[in-house]
C-alpha cells in the first residue's frame, strides 16, 4: 500500500451490532471468524475465548469454563450497577483497575443461584447464521 492509498476507498462492508445485554464474547467468543487484518493485510481469526483461559470459579471454588451453547435468552439479567460490574471484571473483593474478568460467575451467583455458570455460556457458531 503507498502512502497515498486512500484507506476508506477500501472499505467495502461496516457492520454494527447493537444487542441489548449481549457481550462481545456472548456472541461472537466462540465463533472462530476468519478475515482480514486491517493493518497487515494478512488473514487473521478472530481472538476469541479458549477453554484453558476463560474460567471463573463458581461460589463453591468449582472452575465453571467459558462454552457453548447458550441459550437465546437468559433467566435474569447480570447485574449492572458499578459494584456489581466491578465485581465482573476484577473479581469478588479485587480493586479496579487490576482486571481479571474473574467476577462473572460469583456475581451472577447473587442473581441466580441455581444456575451461576450461565453467564459464561456463548453461542455458537451453528447459532449465529447471521453474523
Amino acid at each position: 500500500m503507498t502512502p497515498n492509498t486512500n484507506l476508506q476507498d477500501r472499505i467495502k462492508h461496516v457492520f454494527v451490532v447493537m444487542l441489548e445485554n449481549r457481550s462481545f464474547d456472548h456472541l461472537l467468543g466462540l465463533s472462530h471468524i476468519q478475515g482480514i487484518d486491517a493493518v497487515s493485510g494478512q488473514p487473521t481469526t478472530l481472538d476469541g475465548l479458549n477453554a484453558r483461559n476463560d474460567w471463573n470459579l463458581d461460589p463453591q471454588g468449582k472452575k465453571v469454563v467459558a462454552s457453548s451453547p447458550a441459550d437465546w435468552t437468559m433467566s435474569f439479567d447480570p447485574g449492572h450497577e458499578f459494584n456489581d460490574v466491578k465485581e465482573q471484571l476484577c473479581g469478588a473483593g479485587g480493586n479496579y483497575p487490576h482486571i481479571t474478568n474473574s467476577g462473572f460467575v460469583t456475581n451472577y451467583s447473587k442473581i441466580d443461584p441455581a444456575n451461576p455458570g450461565e453467564i459464561m455460556k456463548c453461542y455458537a457458531m451453528d447459532q449465529l447464521p447471521v453474523l
